[in-house]
């Protein structure tokens, strides 16, 4: 009668007494992802009604250049990022350096830079190493205001996307070279 089998069902009854019970299942309608403000733990239906905080990025670093240099101690150390501040920064620790090796696609944050301030109109450089860019850059080393040393997760080679986020969202980068489209 219902296309289910009631709780109760009594196989050598003859006649329906109106007696019989059913569980009922109820969708629970709601937010199911639970980094949103309203996430519902009793959702079973995700209703699409998940909201989350605006996010104001200051946009006050700008990605500038990617290095990869000879040096004569060779390896990662001619590795370095050229960072640009648009704006004041109170600490540069809101951001960090992400790199897509291979095409592969993000593996989000690798690198937070240090909490340092800086001024508009500085030049920051990560580096593998002080002594190789110091070394190449001589007497143009000075420019950079600001020189941070980089991990081992700052190397980049010429098919890797670098991404530059302001707390944990991406402002530049590519989420893997097969999602770069060239027009």
């Amino acid at each position: 009668m219902y296309g289910f089998t009631a709780n109760n069902f009594n196989a050598d009854a003859t006649v329906d007494d109106g007696s019989c019970t059913y569980d009922v299942v109820v969708d629970v309608l709601g937010c199911m992802d639970s980094t949103a403000n309203n996430f519902n733990v009793d959702a079973t239906v995700d209703d699409g009604s998940c909201t989350y905080d605006v996010v104001e990025l200051t946009n006050a670093l700008s990605l500038q250049g990617v290095m990869d240099f000879t040096v004569p101690s060779g390896g990662s150390d001619g590795k370095a990022i050229h960072l640009v501040a648009t704006a004041d920064i109170a600490d540069l620790s809101v951001f960090g350096i992400g790199v897509a090796n291979n095409g592969g696609g993000t593996d989000g944050m690798e690198y937070t830079l240090d909490s340092v301030s800086a001024s508009s109109g500085d030049d920051i450089l990560i580096v593998r190493s002080v002594d190789a860019m110091s070394a190449y850059f001589a007497d143009c080393y000075s420019e950079f205001e600001i020189v941070l040393v980089g991990n081992s997760d700052i190397s980049q080679n010429g098919d890797d996307a670098i991404e530059l986020f302001e707390g944990e969202h991406m402002k530049f980068g590519a989420m893997s070279m097969e999602q770069v489209t060239m027009e």
